[in-house]
C-alpha cells in the first residue's frame, strides 16, 4: 500500500474485483469503504477472507457496524468468525510439576476429581525464553445462522448476539483453553524432548 500515489486497501480492492476472482484476501479490513467493498464483494458471490481486531467472534459484528456497514449488509454478507489467541507452551526441558488444590481446578473451569490436580509452573533453561517454548492455538469459531442472520439484521445488541451465538452452541475462548489443558492433563502433560536431561519419563 502506498496512499502517497493512491494505492490504498480500497483503491486496489477495485482492482482485484475488476478481474472477477474466485476468492479474495483482505489482508485487515480497517476502515468503512474497505469493510463496504469486502462484504459487497461478499454479496456478489465471491468467498472473501479477512482480519479485524475484536475481543471475540461476536465483536467482530459490533466492529463492521461501527464502522458504518449497515446491519442488513453484515447479516447477509457474514458466514462465520474465527477469534484466536496464541498461548505460551510451558518448555517440556525445565518445566517443574506442582500440585494445585481441587477447588482452584475448579474455579478455571477443569472438571473435579477426588484429588489435587498436576500442573507446570515455567522456570526457564538454554532450551528456552523464560521458560515457555513455543505457542498453540486458542479458538472461538461463530457460525452464522439464520436465527443470528435475524437478529443482527435487526440491530440487535452484542449481549443479544453472544447470547444467542452460545445457545447455538459456540463455544468460548476461556473454554477452549480449559478443553486443551485438560486434554495435555489427561495425557499425562507431555513427554520431555528426545535427548532431554530429563530423560524418557512422562511430565
Amino acid at each position: 500500500m502506498n496512499p502517497l500515489f493512491g494505492v490504498t486497501f480500497p483503491a486496489a480492492l477495485r482492482s482485484v474485483l475488476r478481474g472477477d476472482p474466485d476468492v479474495l484476501m483482505v489482508g485487515e479490513i480497517r476502515d468503512h469503504e474497505t469493510a463496504q467493498l469486502a462484504l459487497s464483494a461478499s454479496l456478489t458471490g465471491h468467498f472473501v477472507l479477512s482480519t479485524l481486531h475484536t475481543g471475540d467472534a461476536t465483536s467482530a459484528v459490533t466492529r463492521l457496524v461501527e464502522m458504518g456497514v449497515e446491519h442488513y449488509v453484515v447479516s447477509a454478507a457474514l458466514s462465520g468468525v474465527i477469534a484466536q489467541r496464541l498461548a505460551r507452551r510451558l518448555c517440556l526441558y525445565c518445566r517443574e510439576a506442582y500440585e494445585r488444590p481441587v477447588i482452584c481446578s475448579s474455579r478455571s473451569g477443569l472438571p473435579l476429581d477426588s484429588g489435587p490436580r498436576t500442573f507446570f509452573h515455567a522456570t526457564g533453561c538454554q532450551h528456552c525464553t523464560g521458560g515457555y517454548r513455543g505457542r498453540i492455538g486458542i479458538f472461538q469459531f461463530l457460525i452464522v445462522n439464520d436465527g443470528l442472520r435475524a437478529l443482527i439484521a435487526s440491530g440487535a445488541s452484542h449481549e443479544e448476539i453472544a447470547r444467542a451465538a452460545t445457545e447455538s452452541g459456540m463455544g468460548s475462548l476461556w473454554t477452549d483453553g480449559v478443553r486443551k489443558i485438560e486434554a495435555w492433563l489427561h495425557l499425562g502433560g507431555g513427554a520431555p524432548p528426545s535427548g532431554s536431561p530429563l530423560g524418557s519419563a512422562s511430565g
